[in-house]
Formats: structure tokens, C-alpha cells, sequence
């Protein structure tokens, strides 16, 4: 056997060769040609995969409560919620009676003049004139609009009976409600000296608490049921809301940061049988009385299951939440993507939370909207903080990008929303020209303001900054987003104003003086009164700032890609008269040989409405240096020289680009393959990355 093992060997050899060279290739596995371990890498569909679970459970928290009759109908769980609102009932009580102060501390004259601007009022004479005193008090709160803002606080009418009885000195809470008298004697003494020692959130709450008891009708006193709740309180996370601007992943680091996403209370529940094969109950009657029905039997269980929630809070289940669920994001994510998740990071966003909120109400309310620029103000500060942080700087510089880019998304978010009572959606300038509005006054500094914005947007400096950036996805847009705010102060009526001060003889002041002038204020000086006065001009400012044309992203690509644009051509020679229809705009071009030629487009899909309607006043619209024009009434081309000219001449440069722009975009489009056209858009983009105007 080894001569014949001897005389082979070589022929073995090759073999053993052959057999290990054929291991070596399975295990290398070039190119994945023997299929091999299934890996998970990064897709498209991450955030969908995550967003699947719904909900994800991190810590349980196990216990049991005993809850009785009287506690769930007092509702003991709720005491720092009462006292904070008491708290900013009576704050608030406070701050309506010191807006009447200083109504009556205004001169005479100007609280007339404000009347007279208002609806009437029935006994304005005794509102108006006279002193406040304790018979006064509530008709000039009611004609301010304090009373109703009063009555609707939380807990109002406990916070006027509490102060009824400490001004009184009475310490047990009577049953009946205060009278009208009652409470307007109680206002009127605190109008007249203000008592601050008369609040004190503890004892507040034991009297709520005892007028409670004593507001309890007996038979509701006899009843009793006492009862021990086993259940359980599940804490985690919310994925349900999950998208790109809530998470972020380092790859180089192997950090995943989750901005807005924190853990919260999922489920509290107390079942029937809470471990049914040891025959334990969820719920166990203590004491019974026979007195008690249905109804109080789900008040106390519900009483049990919140107060079981509140315990698991205090025992620190959302504490526990976290550090699990810091853990099972790591192998969660690294499955997932395929990379190592060495950290988790929770950001507590105040910006994200604020932004549910308005997506939840689907409309920004003006204090929402100055809250919102605020927050995002500071958000770049963090963000200038991370870049100019020297240690973990490639990490820090990351981070500060992806923040950017989270912001950016959020704001588009925000873009999409209605604003107040404002045209279109929120937007870059909505904020700033909505509190133009708000005085009916566009004075020096905000005319200022406006011009700067204007400006800017023209020149592209507006990009520059990076606050400003977020807001930025389509240049044109957002010359539509201020032609909206610009036409919401035209709506608004809202007149240009320039304050004067002048110091008038309190003889010369009388009711026509008031009512022919707009005051902003006055100061009595004793025999005479200074007053501050808006001079009304007209110079026509708000309209000149308007950008002339009208874009609507869906009709630009239309009139763009509409190779019939140009519906009709023709040569000065061979036209003797135009015919203009209503919604057919020509353009006139004075070069080397004049021409002319119609528009296949709407007239109001091509300028702002405000300045259509100045058009419609007008033959044409001059453009660029009389080199273009617009016409829009029957008339020989010979004429256009002496015709009247309704835009100023910057706005007449605008309007001219604007076609001009359109003009070359529409060539470019109608004239390039489809290959073509693709590069000629990463072209434009990449050309236009740091511009507004679109070259």
C-alpha cells in the first residue's frame, strides 16, 4: 500500500492541491459568486423599516396602588396642575386691572379719541370721563375687553373666591358662590392697593381643597370604596412620526443622534387578572358600602391607573427608557445600516416639538411664528458654537451640518402652513411685514426695513446668510413669497406715516383737533399737552416695492416648456394696427429690426395683480431701457413713445429680466434632447448654488 501510495504521489498532491485551492475560493468568495452570509446594508427604505414598529417598548414598570372613592373625586394627583394655574389666574387678574390703570392714567383727549374710533358704547360718558371707582369698575373692564378675558382663565372664579376670603380674613370656604357684588368689591380692592401677600399657592390649594369637600353633596359623602390596583406602565418610544429631520447617523464616529425623539409613557393598565395562573386580580375591593355604582367603580379604576402611572414616573421609568433604549437603538441600527453604532444621543428639541405642535394645529399664530425665529436663531448660535469648537472638530463639524440641514427641513415643513390672516403660506418675510400691518403705519425705520429685504433678495446678499438659506429652495419663489407679504399690507390698507411732535395749548385741543388728526400719543404738561402725530403721505412706497411679475412654479414650467409660446411674429413694417385681446400680451422689442410678438400666456400668469391693475390704466409697460414693452391696449407701435409709464424704472428693469429670463429658459427647454436638458439642469443648479436669480 505506500509503494502504491509513493508511485501516485504526485497525482495525490495535485489533488489536495486542487481540493484546497477550490476552499480558498469558496471562502474568499470573490464578488459574492457563492452567495455567502446574509448582511443587511444601507437602503432607501431605512426610515420605513423603523418606522413599521409603531412603537418601541424600552422598561416596564410593575406595581400596585390603593385608591379610594373621596381621593379619585378630589383628584389629589392633580395638585401641581391646579396650583400653576391658580397661579397664572391670579397673575393675569393682576396684569387686567394695571391695562385699566393705565387706560385711566391717559390723558383725557386720547381716550376719546380712541372711543370715537370704536364701536359705541351705551353710558360712554361714565366709562370714559369718570374716575374709576367700585360702581365703574366692571363697565370699563367690559368696554377694555378684560372681563371676558378674565371669566375664560382656569379656575377663575376659585382664585376670586380665595382672595374674597383672605381680604376678610376667613378661613373656612363657604358653600355658596360669590355674588357679582361680591366679586366686584374683591377686584376693586385690589385695584386700589395692590396686596401681593394676599397669594400663596399652598394655601390656595388647601382651600380649593376643602371648598371641594364642601361643595360634595352629602349622599356623594356616604358613599364608600376602597380598592388595590395591580397593573403595569410600559415606557419607550414613538417611531410613528419618525422621518429624515428627527435622526442622524456618523458613520466615522458611529453615532446616531435622534432630534425630538425622546422616550414617553405608552401604555398604563391595570387587566382583571394580573397574573391570571397564580389567580391574582388586577383590581381588589378594600371596603364597599353598597352605596357606590358603575359609574364610581371607573372613576376609582381610572384614578388607579393614572395614579400608577404618575408612581412609575417618580420611580424613574423614563430614566430607565432611555438607557435601554439607548442600547437596543445601537444593535437596532447597526443591523440595519450595516455600521457599528458605538453611540446614542438624544437631543431634547424645543424646535421640533414646537413644529408638531403647528402641524398638528395646521396654521402659525403670530406669537407661534415670533417663538419659531427665535428658536432658530439660537439654533445657529449652537451650530456656530460647534464649528468653531477645536476639539472633535471634524465630528463637531458634522454635527453642525446636519443640524443645518434638519433645520432646513423643518422650515420647509413650516412653508407649507398658513399664517394668520396673510395670503399663501408662511414664509421668509411673513413675520416681519404681518407686524407692519399691525398699526396700520409704515413709518421711516420700517420703510427702511423693507427696502433692506427688497434689496437683498435682488442682489442675492439675502443668501448669504445662513438663516436665511433654510428658507431658500426655488429663487423665484421666494420673490413670490414677498410679492405676498408686500400685497397683504396693500390689503391691509396700511398708509405711510411720519411722526411729528408738537406742543399745543390744552384750549386748542377739542374734538375736532381729535378726530382729524392720527395721534399716536399725548403727555400732559400741565397748561399744555405734547402730542406725537402721524403725517399721513402718500408717495406710493408699498407699491413701488412690489416685484412686477407673477410666478407660480406648475405655469412657469408650463410657459416653458410650451413650444408655441410665441404664438404670433411680426415685423414693424408689416403692422399697421395691433390687436390686443384681454388676456393676450404682446411684447414689443426695439433691436436692429423691430418686432413684435404675442404671448401664447394669460396676462395675470405673467404680472402681480396689483400691477396688472395699474396696466390696465396703460397701453403698455416699458422694460429695459425702452428696448421691450408690453403692450396691452389697441395701438400702433409709432405711439408707444408718448404713452404713459406706470412702474418705476427699476421695477421696468425687473420686469424686463424676468422675460428676458423666461425667454432664454424657454429656448434652452424647447430646443435640447432629453440627454441634453438633463445636463443643462445639474448645470444650472450647480452654476446657481450660491445665487437667488437664476442666470
Amino acid at each position: 500500500m505506500i509503494r502504491g501510495l509513493l508511485s501516485n504521489f504526485r497525482f495525490l498532491l495535485e489533488v489536495l492541491l486542487v481540493i484546497g485551492l477550490v476552499v480558498l475560493i469558496y471562502i474568499w468568495n470573490p464578488m459574492g459568486i457563492f452567495g455567502g452570509k446574509l448582511r443587511l446594508q444601507p437602503t432607501a427604505n431605512l426610515m420605513h423599516q423603523v418606522q413599521s414598529m409603531a412603537e418601541l417598548v424600552t422598561a416596564e414598570y410593575y406595581g400596585e396602588v390603593i385608591v379610594s372613592i373621596d381621593e379619585a373625586r378630589l383628584n389629589f394627583l392633580d395638585v401641581e396642575n391646579i396650583s400653576n394655574q391658580a397661579e397664572i389666574t391670579y397673575s393675569a387678574i393682576i396684569t387686567s386691572l394695571d391695562m385699566l390703570r393705565d387706560f385711566e392714567e391717559q390723558p383725557l383727549e386720547i381716550r376719546e379719541a380712541a372711543y370715537r374710533d370704536g364701536p359705541g358704547v351705551s353710558r360712554w360718558r361714565r366709562i370714559i370721563r369718570q374716575p374709576v371707582r367700585a360702581g365703574t369698575l366692571q363697565e370699563k373692564m367690559e368696554y377694555l375687553g378684560l372681563n371676558e378675558e378674565m371669566e375664560i382663565l382656569p379656575l377663575y372664579d376659585e382664585v376670586i373666591h380665595f382672595l374674597y376670603h383672605r381680604q376678610r380674613g376667613i378661613d373656612d370656604p363657604e358653600r355658596a358662590s360669590l355674588s357679582l357684588k361680591q366679586k366686584n368689591e374683591t377686584l376693586w380692592r385690589i385695584y386700589q392697593q395692590p396686596e401681593p401677600v394676599l397669594w400663596n399657592n399652598d394655601r390656595f390649594t388647601d382651600f380649593y381643597y376643602q371648598r371641594k369637600v364642601a361643595l360634595t353633596p352629602k349622599n356623594e359623602t356616604r358613599k364608600r370604596l376602597a380598592m388595590v390596583g395591580r397593573g403595569t406602565v410600559k415606557a419607550g418610544f414613538d417611531l410613528s412620526g419618525l422621518d429624515k429631520s428627527t435622526f442622524y447617523i456618523n458613520e466615522e464616529a458611529g453615532e446616531l443622534h435622534f432630534f425630538g425623539i425622546h422616550p414617553i409613557i405608552l401604555n398604563a393598565d391595570i387587566n382583571p387578572w394580573f397574573i391570571p395562573e397564580k389567580g391574582i386580580p388586577g383590581f381588589e375591593i378594600l371596603d364597599y358600602n353598597g352605596k357606590v355604582d358603575f359609574r364610581d367603580s371607573k372613576k376609582v379604576k381610572e384614578y388607579a391607573v393614572e395614579k400608577l402611572r404618575i408612581n412609575a414616573e417618580t420611580a424613574g421609568i423614563l430614566k430607565n427608557a432611555e438607557v435601554s433604549g439607548t442600547e437596543t437603538f445601537k444593535n437596532l441600527f447597526s443591523l440595519i445600516t450595516g455600521k457599528t453604532i458605538n453611540k446614542v444621543i438624544f437631543h431634547d428639541d424645543q424646535i421640533n416639538q414646537l413644529t408638531q405642535n403647528m402641524m398638528e394645529d395646521g396654521l402659525i399664530s403670530y406669537p407661534e411664528a415670533i417663538h419659531f425665529e427665535r428658536l432658530v436663531h439660537a439654533e445657529f448660535r449652537a451650530i456656530d458654537s460647534l464649528r468653531a469648537e477645536r476639539t472633535h472638530s471634524f465630528k463637531n463639524q458634522q454635527l453642525a451640518l446636519q443640524k443645518e440641514v434638519i433645520l432646513g427641513e423643518i422650515t420647509q415643513k413650516m412653508t407649507s402652513l398658513p399664517f394668520e390672516d396673510m395670503p399663501g403660506k408662511f414664509g421668509l418675510f411673513s413675520r416681519c411685514l404681518y407686524e407692519v400691518s399691525l398699526d396700520s403705519i409704515i413709518d421711516e425705520k420700517e420703510k427702511e426695513t423693507v427696502l433692506q429685504q427688497r434689496a437683498q433678495l435682488k442682489s442675492g446678499e439675502i443668501h448669504k446668510n445662513p438663516e436665511n438659506t433654510i428658507w431658500w429652495q426655488d429663487s423665484l419663489l421666494l420673490f413670490q413669497q414677498f410679492n405676498l407679504a408686500i400685497g397683504y399690507l396693500l390689503d391691509q390698507r396700511v398708509e405711510e406715516g411720519e411722526l411729528e411732535t408738537i406742543v399745543l395749548p390744552k384750549s386748542s385741543i377739542d374734538d375736532a383737533y381729535m378726530t382729524g388728526n392720527r395721534i399716536k400719543s399725548m403727555l400732559d404738561l400741565g397748561d399744555s399737552v405734547r402730542i406725537d402725530k402721524w403725517q399721513i403721505i402718500n408717495s406710493g412706497f408699498i407699491k413701488s416695492q412690489l416685484f412686477p411679475f407673477q410666478y407660480n412654479p406648475p405655469v412657469w414650467q408650463g410657459m416653458v416648456a410650451d413650444k408655441n409660446l410665441r404664438k404670433k411674429t411680426a415685423s414693424l413694417d408689416t403692422v399697421s394696427n395691433i390687436s390686443i385681446g384681454e388676456n393676450t400680451p404682446w411684447v414689443f422689442e426695439r433691436n436692429l429690426s423691430p418686432s413684435l410678438y404675442q404671448l401664447n400666456v394669460k396676462t395675470d400668469s405673467l404680472l402681480n395683480p396689483y400691477i396688472l391693475e395699474m396696466a390696465k390704466e396703460s397701453p403698455l409697460v416699458w422694460t429695459v431701457e425702452n428696448e421691450q414693452a408690453l403692450l396691452f391696449q389697441a395701438v400702433h407701435p409709432d405711439e408707444t413713445e408718448v404713452l404713459h409709464q406706470p412702474l418705476t424704472d427699476y421695477q421696468c428693469q425687473e420686469l424686463g429680466e424676468y422675460l428676458q429670463h423666461l425667454s432664454q429658459t424657454h429656448q434652452l427647454s424647447v430646443q435640447q434632447t432629453p440627454w441634453t436638458r438633463a445636463a443643462s439642469w445639474w448645470s444650472e443648479k450647480w452654476k446657481n448654488k450660491n445665487t437667488l436669480w437664476p442666470r
